[in-house]
């Protein structure tokens, strides 16, 4: 073996002296008058002196006989060989010394001329003329992390070259893998994931699909597209809310109430009147769509009495309905006031006779309300009577109409 790549070695330096030679001459350069040390050719006799003009008998020298015009026919010339190609003599050498074709993805290093970009002149493929190339494999072996990591060896002992171009230079047995050694486990679900389905990647210099086992994305962002939008206001990490095992599975933080917070991770801090809401009665199972902010986008019935629209019915609207926020007669502190709380709110920008005015408009729409439910026969007359002891304050004449007319029309 140590013969063949001193033969490799010699080869390479007689072509590249032979390609240099073949070079002067179709250039028409005249060779320098060198001795055999490749030095210029001293103008002076063996004993140092200058030469003298003469014969060897002190004779005079004869003339020195007249050039001689060499002409060159082109089509005698080697041609040029294209940038990027290695001349014939390098194919050749090539084909004598190399030990096969290399693989697909080291195609653009063929020829005798590159060999020393893997290859010490002193024989063998060092890790570090690989690891130029794969630099994020380097760095997770200089780390000892993932799989690279945790190997012993040459690279060479896995993904030896020069075998064909067809040959898997990964060598990797996806059954058999231990993807615990990687950087990312399999865990829950992704465990019955195929490894195309990660892995199968464009490659860039072929611009094929290829198996990329380095280079994948680490974090569920890679994968997966959040439902979230933009609607989180603070980045987090999907494992403080979600687990491997399936995406609506909660993570054991969120069930002990560590995990998500909506005053913080959210737009809508959930105030005292909100706090105790089901999560379903804003957000609709699967939905990736957030509820508006808007209290009417929930609080339907109450914008509606307001309006002097509901049940079929158009009246005046109520006198709050452009003249009050919901803000201002509803408290973010008050999480389910009680009737006098209401009435305390009131009296901030009306006179105190309206605290008791609203507990008589209260009191007669509760009396119309037990009268109708006396009557009501069908669900959808008691949901909406549920509906009107709800919000009916937000437009108590309407609401106390409606429920009188019900009534009427659902005599015992």
């Amino acid at each position: 073996m140590r013969r063949a790549r001193s033969a490799m070695a010699v080869v390479a330096l007689l072509a590249a002296a032979g390609l240099a030679a073949v070079a002067a001459s179709v250039h028409g350069e005249e060779a320098a008058p060198a001795n055999v040390h490749g030095e210029e050719a001293a103008p002076a006799n063996v004993h140092g002196e200058e030469a003298a003009p003469a014969g060897v008998h002190g004779e005079e020298a004869a003339p020195s006989p007249a050039p001689v015009e060499v002409s060159v026919d082109p089509e005698t010339v080697p041609p040029v060989e294209p940038a990027g190609e290695a001349p014939p003599w390098a194919r050749r050498v090539s084909d004598a010394v190399s030990p096969g074709p290399l693989a697909e993805a080291h195609a653009d290093l063929e020829g005798v001329t590159r060999c020393n970009e893997c290859h010490s002149w002193l024989g063998g493929t060092p890790d570090a003329a690989c690891l130029a190339c794969h630099e994020e494999i380097g760095k997770r072996m200089a780390a000892r992390t993932g799989h690279h990591g945790r190997l012993e060896g040459r690279c060479a002992d896995c993904h030896a070259d020069h075998r064909g171009a067809d040959v898997d230079l990964l060598g990797l047995d996806h059954g058999s893998f231990a993807h615990d050694r990687a950087l990312f486990a399999l865990r829950g679900a992704h465990a019955d994931v195929a490894c195309d389905d990660c892995h199968l990647r464009e490659d860039p210099k072929t611009g094929r699909k290829a198996f990329r086992p380095i280079g994948v994305a680490r974090r569920c962002a890679g994968c997966h597209e959040s439902p979230h939008g933009d609607r989180l206001v603070r980045e987090r990490e999907c494992e403080s809310c979600h687990v491997a095992t399936a995406w609506t599975a909660p993570a054991p933080a969120i069930v002990e109430g560590a995990g998500f917070d909506h005053d913080v991770d959210t737009r809508f801090p959930l105030d005292a009147i909100h706090a105790g809401a089901a999560c379903t009665g804003c957000h609709e199972p699967g939905s990736k769509q957030p509820p508006p902010r808007e209290c009417a986008s929930c609080h339907g019935d109450a914008a509606a009495l307001l309006s002097g629209r509901f049940g079929g019915r158009r009246v005046a609207p109520d006198p709050h309905a452009k003249g009050a926020t919901c803000r201002e007669c509803h408290p973010a502190a008050m999480a389910r006031p009680s009737l006098p709380e209401y009435a305390a709110v009131c009296v901030t920008c009306h006179p105190a006779s309206y605290a008791a005015l609203l507990a008589t408009r209260s009191a007669l729409l509760d009396e119309a309300l037990v009268a109708a439910r006396l009557v009501a026969k069908r669900p959808e007359e008691r949901r909406r009577l549920d509906r009107l002891a709800r919000s009916g304050l937000h437009h108590s004449e309407l609401a106390e109409a409606l429920a009188l007319e019900l009534r009427r029309t659902e005599k015992p």
